[in-house]
């Protein structure tokens, strides 16, 4: 195309700058994020410790094998750790070894930089070994189209191949306003970040991550077994795949640790005005399904559940105390352990009045069942001290009614303490709150005492 000036003279027409699309994603900036992303892939790769190339993959996704986690498993190392690899030493001895063997310092790092090596040739042979019009379809929508369409083709390339184009999954991550590797994430638009949050979420309980064990890093790998002499003055050597399977395991358990601080840790602790309470109710209902749905960071997420109890916006708390209950529905065992983390933010000092009841009516709700041999401590995490110095552990309800009681002492030393101090205008609605209090736990201790097991007679 061209143009005519004043003079006469023929020139090329001016270009065209990028243009926001309908849903107001600037083209040319998504271009410029998947060539940044995509570059900062291979640079990290490519700046690993000199490795002998190997020329065919390492790595192959079948139907047998649909998963990067269920690659290798007729392998015998392939899920070996420190604490795997000790058990069975000790259990061959007979005896435990005076002192555990780990990994020197600085050994992860080394491995580390080896694995990177092999990943990088891994992602350069099939880049050479795979490509269709398909897949250069795809990969042109991620760079241009709207958001909808983007986010989709970025699921569609980390589901269909998860190990080979992790920087599919990194631009999912940044839409959402997270940087694995460290660095401040840039302002992101709230309706981009929950939309590709929600593509993440679906990403990670059904193609990056087991339901049946927690991820691995290099520093629990017993690396440790490769740098000993064995009888034959000649190192054990570790396969490849191996070593690449147990890097790319890693790198997956940071960036998922990075979506669960940044982006849901992030959204569910900002003070949130009532336009942005649903955010927080979504960011909420995220962290229930991936606590259903995956045991890898499952103390973080629960702690983030619990905590929201305690919110001072009603429908968030109220929320919160929905999605453990419908988390409970699923895995009823659990109750003890998500008893433990209510009552322990209900013994948190300067908890509001409100918030106390939250906890308070939740722990009323839970199913309860008569134990006649108690298995769980108490909410302090303390056991009851024997004769002859070991820790009797108490049942769960005589732990709530010892919760109950705690509390109920707690309430009456701040409300003699407040009698003179409490102004008229807050005095109703404080004395309110307060008798709602008292009812709920006089109804909990009275709901818990039928379940006390024999063996907790000091109770009665």
């Amino acid at each position: 195309m061209s143009m005519t000036d004043a003079t006469g003279k023929i020139g090329k027409a001016p270009r065209r700058r990028g243009r926001k699309g309908k849903d107001g994603v600037d083209n040319e900036k998504a271009s410029k994020d998947f060539n940044k992303a995509y570059d900062n892939f291979n640079a990290d790769a490519s700046s690993a410790s000199s490795y002998k190339s190997h020329k065919t993959l390492l790595i192959h996704l079948t139907e047998e094998t649909p998963t990067w986690f269920e690659c290798g498993r007729g392998t015998a190392t392939r899920d070996d750790t420190i604490k795997s690899v000790r058990r069975l030493s000790s259990s061959e001895k007979g005896k435990k070894h005076s002192k555990p063997p780990t990994n020197p310092i600085g050994l992860a790092a080394k491995y580390r930089k080896l694995a990177d090596s092999i990943y990088h040739q891994e992602v350069t042979l099939y880049r050479y070994c795979s490509s269709s019009k398909d897949e250069a379809w795809v990969e042109s929508t991620m760079k241009r189209g709207t958001l909808k369409d983007r986010i989709a083709a970025m699921s569609v390339v980390v589901s269909s191949h998860p190990v080979h184009k992790l920087y599919a999954l990194d631009m999912l991550l940044n839409l959402a306003g997270v940087n694995s590797d460290g660095s401040h994430s840039g302002q992101t638009n709230e309706r981009v970040s929950g939309m590709a949050a929600e593509a993440l979420t679906d990403l990670f309980t059904s193609t990056l991550l087991p339901k049946n064990r927690k991820l691995v890093g290099l520093e629990s790998r017993p690396l440790y077994l490769y740098e000993e002499r064995t009888s034959s003055s000649t190192k054990k050597s570790i396969s490849p795949r191996i070593l690449l399977l147990w890097r790319y395991e890693e790198i997956i358990k940071n960036k998922y640790s990075a979506f669960l601080s940044q982006y849901l840790g992030k959204t569910m602790s900002q003070n949130a005005t009532a336009g942005d309470n649903m955010t927080k109710v979504q960011a909420l209902r995220t962290a229930c399904s991936l606590l259903k749905e995956i045991p890898e960071g499952e103390q973080i997420l629960l702690n983030m559940i619990v905590n929201k109890v305690g919110d001072p916006t009603r429908k968030i708390a109220s929320s919160a105390g929905h999605e453990l209950r419908m988390i409970l529905e699923t895995h009823p065992n659990m109750t003890q352990v998500i008893a433990r983390e209510v009552q322990q933010l209900a013994h948190r000092p300067n908890l509001s009045t409100r918030a106390l009841y939250n906890c308070i009516i939740f722990l009323n709700q839970l199913k309860l069942k008569k134990e006649e041999d108690p298995v769980e401590e108490s909410s302090e995490g303390k056991g009851v001290e024997l004769n002859n110095g070991n820790r009797k552990k108490i049942s769960l309800a005589a732990s709530l009614i010892n919760t109950y009681f705690e509390i109920f002492e707690v309430a009456i030393k701040k409300s003699k303490q407040k009698d003179g101090k409490s102004k008229k205008t807050n005095a109703e609605l404080d004395q309110a709150m307060k008798s709602r209090l008292l009812g709920a736990l006089l109804t909990g201790v009275n709901r818990a005492h039928p379940y006390l097991p024999s063996s907790d007679t000091g109770m009665e």
